[in-house]
């Protein structure tokens, strides 16, 4: 009937300097839900029998609405913020163009890993539930939009299948490798979100690595290990450098300034002759000063 949930634990990483947080899209307004039939988005390619009418307006305004398309094992198996999901989904645009089709993503709800409605709406459902989503594009891929094939303002309709849901990942039992790789994961979504000019979420992300990168390593694991071997201190010490600079020009185009001289000086505390470090922290001090 689903896993059985643990205890949290201090490696369920949040970030402080985030002020737009997905938990707090969720705050906006309190789930609502609605029992009564709600129309559905035809959508090619997926052939799943509904058994359930339950629909969920899920801030209360429209904007996100989920649907129940197959039943899963029960409201005790709904995942938590941090577990870690592993799910199948398709996505469409209005006309019914597929724009999406990913199968077995794994994703640590809330850490931003996929759009927002997806954290939004995945705590709402069952381990084995298959739902429809349909997401403005607030919650989508905004006024950007995804080039080539999501146009500005979209909404989309997913279909998503829970196949997976786990406790949340305890990085500091897992080797270097694997935890560079993942911070190295998160590093790509903080890029995508600056890029995006969306640095809060950009923060978040950034935060989230380098929190992975700075827990010690378990006293369980074998110095020997071949993990370690393949990943030396060299490259976790390069990548938690570049972690710090990239997050201190996102604290900059958000006007944090105190940590962004935070940053700037944890890179120069490593390498004091950082060109990227030495810039910002510069660029802060004119900016403070009024040089």
């Amino acid at each position: 009937m689903g896993r059985r949930k643990g205890p949290k634990h201090d490696h369920q990483l949040k970030s402080p300097n985030v002020e737009h947080s997905t938990e707090e899209l969720i705050a906006e307004s309190s789930v609502s839900e609605n029992l009564t039939e709600a129309p559905t988005t035809k959508s090619p390619d997926l052939e799943v029998t509904a058994c359930s009418t339950e629909t969920i307006d899920v801030l209360g305004n429209g904007l996100v609405v989920i649907k129940t398309l197959r039943k899963g094992l029960g409201r005790e198996t709904r995942p938590s913020h941090g577990d870690t999901v592993v799910i199948n989904y398709k996505g469409w645009l209005e006309d019914g163009t597929l724009v999406d089709d990913v199968e077995n993503a794994k994703i640590v709800l809330g850490d931003g890993d996929v759009i927002h409605a997806f954290d939004l709406s995945i705590p709402l459902a069952e381990h084995k539930e298959t739902f429809e989503l349909i997401t403005d594009a607030r919650f989508a891929y905004g006024s950007r939009g995804r080039d080539p094939d999501i146009p500005s303002g979209a909404k989309l309709t997913y279909h998503i299948e829970i196949l997976k849901v786990d406790d949340p990942p305890c990085y500091a039992n897992m080797p270097n490798s694997e935890r560079l790789a993942i911070a190295n994961q998160k590093k790509d979504r903080g890029n995508y979100y600056y890029r995006r000019e969306e640095f809060a979420f950009a923060i978040d992300s950034y935060s989230k690595a380098l929190k992975i990168l700075q827990l010690p390593t378990s006293s369980t694991q074998s110095s020997g290990e071949k993990s370690d071997v393949d990943c030396p201190t060299e490259l976790i010490n390069d990548a938690k450098l570049k972690l710090e600079n990239n997050l201190a020009a996102a604290q900059l185009k958000v006007e944090a300034f105190d940590a962004a001289i935070m940053s700037c000086d944890t890179v120069l505390q490593s390498d004091p002759q950082n060109i990227k470090a030495l810039f910002r922290k510069g660029k802060v001090s004119c900016v403070l000063f009024i040089c």
